[in-house]
């Protein structure tokens, strides 16, 4: 025999009060745990009906309505997609697992700033501090933050508090909502920069850069090539003594590292050297401090080079006297006369030093005159082949700025000069070289001039360049400190080298490509535009329609009015100088360049920042 057995629903009371009747009222509950918050809705139903129900086997129009097996309580499985209520799903799924409750910020006491990185500097209570908390936390990339609040906490207690709220959908069209508290320790961490002012500059490695030249263009160069890669980020000090620069570090890798990078940039000559400091005999450790000697090579650009005769057979039976364009990681010479190309190579530049007669162009160039200038038709096929840059070869009239006496030699700079420019070269005629007689024999054959680049005349005084070149904190050496007689001499050719330094980088775009170019908005005020010729011309005289420069700037704001404000002033005028770094392209291609590497949520939480009203702080 089968026995059915219906179990009677509960008898409904009038009493509020029951238990039995409160469970089949229509009524919304607002479940609260140390998890989060879930609302749900019951839909009312009879004892009558839901027995009537379930015989049939029809539905009530809200859904059915099921017991949940840890509490008993009655719900619509339609609203949780679920057999469990909304407070045992709150109770049993937690949405903040895998998100970071605990951190802690680096803060350093003297300079009152936050290890992000960089080091930046935020108020007590701020949106900033709010922003750089919640980079800190790792895992919020999995769920929605709908809000979150800085808890107050006393100022000695070392302790920062938020409180997120987050969203994340749990089942199939169930969105559960909690708030959890997130407590970051702040720990006292002592910035670089405070380093270097509270401790004994005592070092452990240095790097010296040294050139034997009488300019210092190529330093004021490699200071812009090492503040773009950041290779000086770890240096502690960094001093000027004569012909050259001194990098300290801490550590060895440190200055291996800046050693590896200059290598890479330039061909340099390196000695190393060590010197022992202390010694324990007991543990067999010794401290040492490292020395590294770079030596750059003598030859510039623009620099008349006149190589032996072994390396004149060497590359094919070129001319001995040849003119560097280029300097990289090897040496650029060409032949002005046949226009033909010679790469030196590092070592084959060191292991021939002694042998190479060098005249630089800051006392031995001359001006001269362009009269006229036809392309030079009988180039062989060859030195075409030979020649894969920009030169062209030419015969040129020029006449001597000095007493105007007029020669006809032959040029590399055939695309490049016209009738009626000026041009920097080499006089023969007024050259003082050493007595020698192999060099006597090697200049008896050349001709009377050689030129090596276009002159673009004077600057005028009161122009203004809109850009500017960030520079290196460098200190004095104990040697110049010493030397009071000659220093204005000095600082006035310092002035004077960096002062080329900026022209070519202005009508170069081989430098300025290389190097960063940041926005100077002081100078915006007095800019002088005038009108000029219709077709820009390059550093070396091409036409050019489009320029790209990378400005930097940190307030993205001011940058865009100086922007905008300089192009109506552009938009009255038709052209620019043809000699300066024009204006109107440098913000055609204008970028604002951030260094600051982000992380995985950095995005979603600078638009949550930037959408906040008002900053809570609870209490």
């Amino acid at each position: 025999f089968f026995f059915l057995m219906i179990r009677r629903p509960p008898r409904s009371t009038q009493s509020r009060s029951s238990a039995a009747s409160d469970v089949y009222k229509r009524q919304v509950v607002s479940t609260q745990s140390t998890w989060g918050y879930q609302e749900m809705e019951v839909i009312e139903q009879t004892p009558n009906s839901v027995s009537k129900s379930f015989l049939e086997g029809q539905h009530p129009v809200g859904g059915l309505s099921i017991l949940c097996p840890l509490c008993g309580v009655a719900f619509s499985a339609a609203q949780t997609g679920s057999n469990i209520c909304t407070k045992c799903l709150s109770g049993t799924v937690d949405i903040t697992s895998g998100i970071t409750k605990q951190g802690i910020l680096n803060w350093c006491r003297n300079c009152k700033r936050y290890m992000r990185p960089p080091w930046v500097h935020c108020e007590p209570e701020s949106k900033e501090l709010l922003a750089l908390c919640l980079k800190k936390i790792k895992g919020l990339n999995r769920v929605k933050l709908l809000d979150a609040a800085l808890v107050w906490t006393e100022p000695h207690s070392r302790r920062i508090k938020l409180r997120l709220k987050v969203q994340k959908e749990v089942q199939t069209k169930t969105l559960l909502e909690q708030q959890f508290l997130v407590e970051f320790t702040v720990h006292y961490t002592q910035c670089d920069d405070c380093k270097k002012d509270y401790t004994p500059h005592t070092w452990g490695a240095v790097v010296q850069i040294r050139q034997k030249v009488n300019h210092k263009k190529t330093f004021y160069f490699l200071e812009q090539l090492i503040l773009k890669h950041n290779a000086h980020d770890k240096v502690l000090n960094v001093k000027e003594v004569n012909g050259g620069l001194d990098f300290f570090f801490k550590n060895k890798s440190h200055a291996m590292r800046l050693t590896d990078f200059l290598q890479s940039v330039v061909p340099v000559k390196i000695k190393t050297a060590k010197q022992l400091i202390s010694q324990d005999f007991k543990n067999n450790v010794c401290n040492y401090k490292y020395t590294y000697s770079l030596e750059l090579p003598k030859i510039c650009k623009d620099d008349l080079v006149i190589i032996p005769q072994k390396l004149a057979k060497q590359f094919g039976g070129t001319s001995m006297i040849l003119l560097c364009y280029k300097v990289t990681t090897v040496i650029h010479l060409i032949d002005p006369i046949t226009c033909k190309n010679v790469d030196i190579s590092q070592t084959l530049y060191f292991q021939h030093e002694t042998d190479y007669y060098i005249i630089p162009p800051k006392q031995n160039a001359k001006e001269f005159q362009v009269l006229s200038i036809e392309s030079d038709s009988k180039t062989s096929l060859n030195a075409s082949f030979s020649n894969p840059t920009k030169y062209k070869l030419a015969d040129v009239q020029v006449a001597r700025v000095s007493d105007w006496s007029t020669i006809y030699i032959k040029t590399h700079l055939g695309n490049i000069l016209k009738e009626g420019d000026s041009a920097l070269g080499y006089d023969f005629m007024s050259l003082q070289l050493r007595d020698d007689e192999d060099l006597s024999k090697q200049l008896k054959h050349a001709q009377d001039a050689i030129l090596y680049r276009k002159h673009y005349g004077e600057k005028k005084k009161n122009s203004r360049r809109v850009w500017k070149l960030k520079r290196m904190d460098i200190e004095d050496g104990e040697e110049d400190k010493k030397k009071k007689k000659g220093k204005k001499i000095e600082e006035e050719d310092d002035e004077q080298d960096y002062e080329e330094f900026l022209d070519d980088v202005e009508r170069n775009p081989e430098v300025w490509k290389n190097i960063d170019v940041y926005w100077d908005g002081t100078s915006t005020e007095k800019l002088p535009i005038e009108k000029k010729k219709e077709e820009g011309k390059d550093a070396e005289g091409t036409t050019s329609k489009r320029r790209v420069v990378v400005v930097k700037r940190d307030d993205e704001q001011k940058a865009e009015a100086a922007k905008q404000e300089l192009i109506q002033k552009l938009q009255e005028q038709e052209h620019l100088d043809e000699d300066e770094l024009r204006l109107q392209e440098m913000l055609n291609d204008l970028k604002i360049a951030d260094d600051d590497p982000g992380n995985e949520n950095e995005d979603v939480i600078e638009q949550f920042i930037k959408g906040m009203d008002n900053l809570k702080i609870e209490k």
